[in-house]
């Protein structure tokens, strides 16, 4: 994991709003604040320093005490200031997003993070399912010196930047980083983590053992996870607090966990989980290094007990592949 103090949030201001009748887009108002607002607020904990990048409105831009900083050559897009911000970050890794990103996923950078390292990769960002999201990207800030060239070179483009030849991406599969556009009025979020997929049928099952992690998934649940869908389940606790865990799909990398914002998540690599979807393949199954030994993870496919309980009841289960001898099932 990276550390946060290693990290430096460029929160990317710097449209003149064509689209929106010239308004500026980050100082529009939703739910009481500016959606600059909204975003640092989700921002900044995740990072050791927030820069702003605006070439309008400079004054409330800086309302938070951050460093704002303009073009220093007009005309070059969001890739322009990127580049004109990049140049006053002193840390080894930069995170930008836009300013008009109020639900700001507030564990988004740690995943890009982990994403980057596993990899190894130039890039990290995240895929919602349906699209990149382009601008937002964990990258080492050494990476300045490839945006500028870009440049000189006379792109614009951030796809054509991050998907460049000489670039190693890692792209992340989950929830939608920015789940409303500013072209219309922000929906109101619902309870839990914004843009996660809805339930599936029953909810996956959770094992957990010492230093192993099992998820047993519906006959629905495979399907859903086959198809790059976000899985996720929760635990109501007295106190009034939730555990939750969720089943995430990843562009590459290897069977993993992680644990951030009060939820475990298990990723699997797209490819991996499309096959085990497909096949009669019971599960799939890792075993990933830990600081104090190792992490088994097993995600498999939930058989019908032969001996139904009541818990059991209507759950889309696959058929017991050996009806003669009962399986033992936690």
């Amino acid at each position: 994991m990276i550390p946060a103090e290693e990290i430096t949030g460029i929160i990317v201001a710097g449209g003149d709003g064509q689209r929106m009748g010239g308004v500026t887009k980050s100082l529009l108002v939703a739910a009481g604040a500016p959606l600059i607002a909204h975003v640092r607020a989700r921002l900044a904990p995740q990072v050791g320093a927030v820069l702003i990048s605006a070439n309008h409105d400079i004054t409330a831009h800086g309302a938070w005490g951050d460093r704002v900083i303009t073009d220093h050559v007009p005309g070059l897009g969001p890739l322009g200031g990127l580049l004109s911000t990049l140049d006053h970050v002193s840390t080894p890794y930069t995170f930008c997003c836009p300013a008009d990103a109020p639900l700001l996923d507030t564990g988004l950078v740690v995943r890009l993070g982990l994403a980057l390292q596993r990899a190894s990769a130039d890039i990290a960002l995240p895929h919602d399912g349906h699209q990149l999201q382009q601008l937002f990207l964990l990258f080492p800030t050494s990476l300045r010196s490839s945006l500028r060239r870009y440049l000189a070179d006379g792109g614009r483009s951030v796809h054509g930047w991050t998907a460049a030849p000489e670039q190693r991406r890692s792209l992340i599969a989950r929830s939608n980083p920015m789940p409303f556009s500013t072209s219309t009025p922000p929906p109101r979020p619902a309870a839990g983590r914004p843009g996660v997929e809805p339930d599936h049928g029953d909810a996956m099952k959770l094992r957990l053992r010492d230093s192993s992690i099992r998820l047993r998934l519906t006959r629905p649940e495979v399907q859903a996870i086959g198809q790059g869908q976000r899985l996720e389940a929760r635990t109501e606790l007295p106190d009034g607090s939730a555990f939750r865990y969720a089943l995430v799909v990843a562009i590459g990398g290897p069977v993993t966990a992680t644990f951030a914002e009060g939820c475990l998540e298990v990723v699997v690599p797209k490819t991996e989980v499309m096959q085990w979807a497909e096949s009669d393949a019971v599960s799939i199954e890792s075993i990933q290094p830990t600081p104090a030994g190792t992490c088994h993870l097993l995600i498999e496919k939930d058989f019908a007990c032969l001996h139904p309980r009541a818990e059991d009841h209507g759950a889309e289960t696959f058929p017991n592949p050996n009806p003669t001898s009962p399986r033992d099932r936690p």
